[in-house]
């Protein structure tokens, strides 16, 4: 089972949950798009890479299911590609996938070799 977490927010919540890149792309690319495409303006050639396809994905969604949040941590522990739409900036999706789901280790420099 995977976990999930709610958090609420006066009268709005949102969990997260593992994602994975086959099963909930669409929704993935949503949000990426959104923010990093047009908000952004980084090119879709820099976005989208070869590393979804292997990488665990984190989706964030409001009480209404709606996508409002991605992250991902590719095959060699590298956390990147969050993404959160501005209504939900500033009210602790990104907190909730690092504290909830990737919490250092003792020695965070293992998860960054030189």
């Amino acid at each position: 089972m995977t976990p999930k977490m709610s958090f609420p927010f006066e009268s709005t919540a949102f969990s997260v949950r593992r994602a994975s890149w086959e099963c909930d792309q669409s929704a993935l690319r949503d949000v990426r798009t959104l923010v990093f495409l047009k908000e952004l303006a980084v090119s879709p050639d820099q976005e989208w890479d070869q590393d979804d396809a292997n990488a665990v994905h984190l989706l964030a969604v409001d009480a209404g299911s709606r996508p409002i949040g991605t992250a991902r941590l590719t095959d060699i522990g590298q956390i990147g590609r969050v993404a959160v739409l501005p209504p939900w900036r500033n009210q602790s999706v990104g907190s909730a996938w690092c504290t909830r789901y990737w919490p250092l280790p003792a020695n965070p420099v293992a998860l960054f070799p030189s």
